[in-house]
């Protein structure tokens, strides 16, 4: 029997089961660790800076502001308590969207908070430097790409009978 399957044949399929091995291994590594970043350890780091900012003033404005002559102003300290609030305001929103079982809920919050990112880029685009947009863009199309997984992961799931999904209400 084995002397009549041609050897070309054979490699070529051990060449496309390797490779469909290899893109799947590689869609779980990408998407785990997006989902280690962008929901455990970038709201943390959000938590961290929104204290700062609405908590140590003076560190922030020595940190952040190239200028004293900003901390005269009396705006700067309620505009750095309010980006401090919308920093805390984020990681804790992405902490208990984390904790849901719907993962549409989930790609949708990233989608949005894509949006928000992809807006605030655009806004400051002349201000920024290279390397800065780069930075920009990787982390709003990283989140965008992640919201785009958790909409296609089910589905795959629910096409290939792998596991039976939560009820997501839609």
């Amino acid at each position: 029997m084995s002397e009549m399957i041609p050897e070309p044949l054979v490699m070529g399929i051990g060449f496309v089961a390797a490779s469909g091995s290899f893109a799947v291994l590689l869609g779980a590594i990408v998407y785990t660790c997006l989902q280690a970043f962008y929901v455990r350890i970038l709201p943390v780091i959000a938590m961290a800076l929104g204290a700062i900012l609405m908590f140590d003033q003076e560190t922030a404005i020595n940190t952040f502001l190239l200028s004293t002559d900003a901390s005269q102003c009396s705006s700067t300290s309620m505009l750095l308590k309010t980006v401090g609030a919308l920093c805390m305001t984020y990681a804790i929103g992405t902490y208990y969207v984390s904790k849901l079982a719907c993962q549409m809920t989930q790609a949708y919050y990233g989608f949005a908070m894509s949006c928000v990112g992809a807006l605030l880029v655009k806004s400051l685009w002349s201000a920024l430097s290279a390397h800065d947009q780069y930075a920009g863009i990787a982390l709003v199309g990283g989140m965008g790409c992640l919201s785009v997984m958790k909409i296609v992961s089910p589905k795959i799931q629910k096409k290939f009978g792998v596991a039976k999904q939560p009820y997501t209400g839609f």
